[in-house]
């Protein structure tokens, strides 16, 4: 939520226009010629739906006016509890478990696609057994054969940062869960005890891996507390640049009605996922963790 742009959306069916570039070719021409007007290719138009997140707080008269012991106002402290809830709500439902976007409709809320069914089909996608997905908010992989995971490993993430690379992408964030930061704090040029590091000063052994350097850059190594554990994990390796949330209905809070000694608000968010470079981001998938 925090590395990724900010947006607008118009309406629940939120659109954005993807495009590319062609393939680079001989493209020289002859003294005086005469352009033929090659019609433009046309860009490609996906989108998502857009979803509510709402959480409310009621707060008694008695709250209202008795000492909070360092709080000005109860229902101020609670609103931007609710805030911060909020926000890892919708950071849970970008990252957690793959999801396809689905439209309201009366008793059924709408959902959006998350972050899984916007990377398209590439070499470190669809290994184990898991299907593959466009990468236009259609589908995502699901795993459909057991036994196919595998530990997280440097050769799959050197695969990916590759794949992303060649398709002329520009990642520069690995996303991973604490158990899989492990993992990569383990690769080899960290698993020697030269490179562990000790600073006789401090008296402290540094035994951590913030930035990976890959053939094609450096790579913050975020960690993911919201990234789920346990089989068909993941690994994403992102271009935040390629990124967006889109607010239909930014942050707001609304005025309950009054229920005897008792004052309501609910807190609400009506947003979706942007998804904008199909191939300029891979996902590491299949894992064991």
């Amino acid at each position: 939520m925090s590395s990724i742009g900010k947006t607008k959306a118009t309406q629940t069916k939120h659109e954005w226009q993807t495009d590319s570039l062609a393939a680079a070719s001989d493209s020289k021409v002859e003294q005086g010629r005469v352009a033929p007007g090659t019609a433009a290719a046309a860009t490609v138009r996906i989108y998502n739906e857009c979803q509510i997140n709402a959480k409310d707080v009621s707060i008694s008269g008695t709250h209202a006016v008795v000492n909070t012991a360092g709080r000005k106002s109860e229902m101020a402290y609670q609103l931007a509890k609710r805030g911060k809830e909020l926000k890892l709500d919708m950071e849970l439902q970008c990252v957690a478990v793959p999801n396809v976007r689905v439209t309201g409709s009366s008793g059924t809320p709408a959902e959006i696609s998350n972050i899984y069914a916007y990377i398209a089909d590439n070499g470190s996608f669809s290994t184990g057994g898991s299907t593959s997905a466009a990468g236009a908010g259609t589908g995502v992989g699901v795993a459909t054969v057991t036994g196919n995971d595998r530990a997280f490993a440097e050769a799959l993430l050197t695969d990916a940062v590759q794949d992303v690379w060649v398709d002329g992408g520009h990642a520069d964030v690995v996303m991973l869960s604490a158990v899989n930061k492990a993992l990569l704090t383990a690769f080899v040029g960290r698993s020697a005890a030269a490179s562990t590091n000790t600073d006789a000063h401090t008296k402290k052994i540094m035994n951590a891996v913030d930035i990976y350097v890959s053939d094609y850059g450096d790579m913050a190594v975020v960690p993911n507390r919201l990234i789920p554990t346990g089989a068909n994990g993941n690994v994403l390796v992102l271009d935040p640049s390629t990124w967006a949330i889109a607010f239909l209905r930014p942050f707001k809070t609304i005025d309950l009605a009054v229920t005897g000694d008792a004052t309501s608000k609910e807190l609400l968010v009506e947003w979706t996922l942007e998804g904008r470079a199909k191939d300029g981001n891979a996902r590491i998938q299949d894992l064991t963790t």
